[in-house]
């Protein structure tokens, strides 16, 4: 009885056993988007439609696999590095320990890109922690950066609640 289990196993598997390797490319991994989830108070959960938004507007105007959904991450989360792009938005305190900076510091710096959406008030308690980020290295408003994304709108029509904090966009 065992061995006709294990007989019917293998006919019923998968036929990748039997075929070897594959000269098919791999299936494109999905992009997503993380949802930062931080500390301090302020809901961080806020605006639950603008990141599905964010990511139909990608699947539908670009040749990106993208996925549906985001991932919710906080800063100790092992899937924070994979993910190119974390956003964060909320009302209210904004507080990251030494640690959390630490590696959202690291993050950026190897070629991360935080989207920070001040959801009125949260504004001046991310502009604190940010200047912890860097001290001494004032944040600069994009459109007085380098144009480093060419392919982007013109940063003139982002709202100015919106911070964009990549590796360039810092100094």
């Amino acid at each position: 009885m065992v061995r006709l289990a294990l007989l019917a196993g293998l006919l019923l598997a998968p036929p990748l056993l039997a075929q070897g390797p594959s000269s098919a490319p791999p299936p494109a991994a999905l992009m997503t988007i993380g949802r930062l989830h931080y500390g301090g108070g302020g809901d961080w959960y806020a605006n639950p439609s603008s990141l599905p938004n964010l990511l139909s507007a990608l699947r539908t105007r670009t040749r990106l696999r993208v996925a549906p959904q985001e991932r919710v991450v906080t800063l100790a989360d092992d899937d924070l590095w994979n993910l190119p792009y974390i956003y964060m938005t909320g009302h209210g305190n904004v507080h990251f320990s030494d640690a959390d900076l630490a590696v959202l510091r690291r993050y950026l710096e190897q070629g991360g890109f935080l989207h920070a959406d001040d959801n009125y008030g949260m504004d001046a308690s991310l502009r604190r922690e940010l200047a912890r980020l860097w001290p001494g290295r004032p944040l600069v408003a994009t459109w007085k950066a380098r144009a480093r994304y060419s392919g982007m709108r013109s940063a003139r029509s982002i709202c100015a609640t919106h911070l964009a904090i990549g590796p360039y966009m810092r100094r």
